[in-house]
């Protein structure tokens, strides 16, 4: 039956084959949580269980992430993560041209080569005058991410003070997950190194919104309550509003009632089309 990234899965390993595709893709270990969404597993102790009953898998007791046994840099690496293997070649080894660079990083913690590039973004990682990569510790010249395509779901105002971004409430919402997005959203606010972090409070809400850009992607956080408050479900379709002059946050449900799933029931329909949520974006 078809599965991750549209490859055909055995059926009674559907899990399991799902999981291992996912993490050969990804390139690095993953925590249990983060393979719920690729393995259609709804909970974490049965991926755990699954994983650990599948000899292709092996779990790393210090972070208690899951690997893939044929990964041969797992005995012996002592980096935690590829951002680390990266910043240990530049110090031991001193500024170096990216392909280089990446060749050293790559004996020592196999990654994609998408990852790597993903290491640039790193707040320690920089360019020096003639082109190399080193510290930014060391005179290095830190490297921003360079401007990407705005999203369809994504919008602001013509001031560049209100940003709106319209989201769905999925698995990850409902379970309190972050929810990737665009980086242009973080590219937007200047926060185009990593790790970055970003809030927006909430009128009457204790918990503020959280954006974050890691180097391997964006992420908002804290939806869940939002999203409940305001008596959604899987499903409906909601805009976020970002304001950056006071860093504030809203919310507004965006479904039209006739086809939204929780007036109609999820039963009658299984998602609401999207809109133009662009007048929204008052100040």
């Amino acid at each position: 039956m078809p599965g991750f990234g549209g490859t055909w899965l055995r059926r009674r390993a559907r899990g399991r084959d799902a999981a291992y595709l996912f993490l050969l893709a990804h390139g690095e270990p993953c925590r249990a949580e983060e393979l719920l969404e690729p393995t259609g597993i709804r909970r974490k102790p049965a991926v755990a269980e699954a994983l650990r009953r599948d000899e292709r898998f092996v779990q790393l007791r210090l972070e208690g992430k899951w690997a893939l046994a044929e990964w041969p840099h797992l005995n012996v690496t002592p980096y935690p993560n590829a951002v680390e293997a990266f910043v240990a070649v530049l110090t031991e080894l001193g500024p170096l041209p990216k392909d280089a660079l990446f060749v050293k990083v790559g004996e020592r913690y196999p990654v994609t080569l998408w990852r790597l590039h993903q290491c640039l973004l790193d707040d320690r990682v920089g360019i020096t005058e003639d082109g190399l990569i080193e510290l930014v510790a060391r005179g290095a010249t830190p490297i921003e991410e360079s401007k990407p395509a705005r999203p369809a779901r994504m919008a602001v105002d013509p001031a560049g003070n209100v940003f709106g971004v319209r989201l769905t409430v999925d698995k990850d919402v409902l379970r309190g997950s972050g929810v990737v997005v665009s980086s242009w959203l973080t590219w937007q606010l200047g926060m185009r190194q990593a790790p970055m972090v970003r809030t927006f409070s909430i009128a009457g809400h204790p918990t503020p919104i959280v954006l974050k850009r890691a180097t391997s992607a964006a992420q908002i956080s804290s939806l869940r309550v939002l999203v409940q408050q305001h008596g959604m479900m899987g499903g409906c379709e909601f805009v976020l509003f970002l304001r950056t002059d006071d860093s504030t946050a809203r919310i507004e449900h965006a479904c039209p009632r006739h086809v939204c799933p929780a007036a109609i029931g999820p039963a009658e329909t299984d998602a609401s089309p999207p809109g133009d949520f662009a007048a929204g974006l008052s100040p």
